[in-house]
């Protein structure tokens, strides 16, 4: 199977075609993937593990703190990962685990399938444990003992299945062979087989992208509900402020400041409020419905692509991904449906009115039947985070307020300290970076270096000292 995939690629590439493959800058501090180090802010073993969804209760029946990628079901992947080992050690582990606490993920022995589908045993992969190694599937035993300095890399090709709970599916979990916590990962990388799309690039020694905390007003984002008086229902979000000049738009406040050729991306959820027919991400001058790129004195309205116009019109199912503006996530959407939808775009370097522009979200066909719930731009080239909007979150200036009534969290020499209750705990810097994302439980240390810090508990935000 995967000799026919590459044999259709190269006959596909020499008829003439290219694939745009998404790329992501290496950082330290990728949200959805948890590194735990045994004996440090608690840690009970030493691992990573890359989260796949936040809610145990649906698909892929798995529950962190936030998702690293949102699979798809039967979509195929590929892990590859390097580590160091720091002892003697007895071989390396992959596995699906539902959650970040090594006794509830799916070594427990009440879980059946706790391997994944697989020729050996309840579904266990056993390959060698030589550097380059490959396993075909989860989960992955790299087996034998790994030498102290070993410096390895093994990748792990996996399938995201349909299946019931604890059934070879949820987050994946790196372990060492036999409990060992005698090893530091040094690189993850995780690939989208069906497109090439790069989805965590994880580096222990690249600089941590910076990620934004959610709020219910960010700057040159515009929220439009023809339900409370607007002209139309949507989400404008302004990439400049003045017409006359690259990237020739015009809004009240500019969300980021895109670079010329820059490639971004582009995860929106959204619920529709009644049957609708599809969703569109488009180009757009200004704020005014009536004067966006879909004016037909305006050409090049769809941006550059293989339909029409440049018109890119996909499926609507969750989790599509459109690689290109503009993009048309067409068919009808039932009521009630949530869903989430990917565009990767770039902010070319061209004339006025030339697929360049703001960024609109439109319901298809001009319904209004809609609501957006999250927006998230990113740099593909740095992995900075540079929208966040979620209209449940607080209205904030990009810090969370802080709540004079929090008393569970204390400084210490080097860090702080959480008395928490399985609560996720968010670590601000004064401008707004978050520094950290965990779960902690009682007396949970966080280290940190000398500052000031927002800590964010739950709803509740405290502002702290570490000397």
């Amino acid at each position: 199977m995967r000799k026919t995939l590459l044999l259709l690629m190269a006959l596909v590439m020499s008829a003439g075609f290219a694939f745009s493959q998404t790329t992501i800058a290496p950082s330290s501090n990728v949200p959805g993937v948890e590194v735990v180090t045994n004996g440090v802010n608690g840690g009970a073993y030493t691992g990573v593990n890359i989260f796949t969804g936040t809610d145990f209760s649906v698909w892929p029946w798995t529950s962190g703190p936030e998702a690293a990628f949102t699979p798809v079901k039967g979509g195929a992947y590929t892990m590859t990962f390097n580590f160091e080992a720091t002892a003697d050690m007895n071989g390396m582990r992959v596995r699906w685990i539902t959650s970040d606490s090594y006794g509830t993920n799916q070594s427990d022995p009440l879980v059946e399938g706790m391997w994944g589908e697989g020729a050996e045993g309840p579904g266990r992969f056993t390959v060698g444990n030589a550097d380059g190694t490959v396993a075909e599937g989860l989960s992955a035993d790299f087996a034998g003992t790994i030498t102290s300095g070993s410096v390895l890399t093994y990748t792990v090709h996996f399938t995201m299945d349909d299946v019931a709970a604890f059934q070879n599916i949820g987050s994946i979990g790196i372990r060492g062979g036999s409990g060992s916590n005698d090893f530091i990962v040094n690189t993850i990388v995780i690939t989208d087989d069906a497109t090439g799309n790069m989805l965590v690039n994880y580096d222990k020694d690249a600089p941590a992208a910076t990620v934004l905390p959610p709020s219910s007003t960010v700057t040159g984002v515009e929220i439009l509900s023809a339900t409370n008086g607007d002209a139309y229902t949507g989400a404008n979000i302004f990439t400049g402020t003045d017409f006359s000049v690259w990237p020739w738009t015009s809004g009240p406040a500019a969300a980021f400041t895109p670079v010329k050729g820059g490639a971004y991306t582009m995860t929106f959820n959204f619920e529709a409020t009644a049957d609708m027919n599809g969703m569109r991400v488009r180009w757009i001058t200004s704020d005014s419905y009536g004067t966006n790129q879909s004016d037909p004195l305006v050409e090049g309205m769809w941006g550059e692509g293989a339909e029409g116009p440049g018109r890119f019109t996909v499926g609507n199912a969750d989790s599509t991904v459109a690689e290109g503006l503009s993009a048309d996530f067409a068919g009808t959407i039932t009521n009630g449906s949530v869903l989430t939808y990917i565009v990767h775009f770039t902010m070319d370097d061209v004339a006025a009115f030339q697929n360049i522009g703001s960024i609109g979200i439109r319901g298809g066909s001009g319904s209004n039947d809609f609501i957006v719930n999250t927006i998230v731009i990113t740099d593909d080239a740095t992995g900075n985070m540079l929208v966040n909007y979620d209209k449940d979150a607080p209205a904030t200036d990009g810090i969370p307020k802080v709540n004079s009534v929090v008393t569970n969290v204390y400084n210490t020499d080097g860090g702080i300290i959480v008395n928490g209750n399985n609560d996720i705990v968010s670590v601000y810097g004064i401008d707004g970076r978050l520094m950290k994302k965990t779960v902690a439980g009682y007396n949970t240390t966080i280290p940190l270096s000398q500052g000031i810090y927002i800590v964010k508990v739950g709803a509740n935000a405290v502002k702290v000292i570490v000397k």
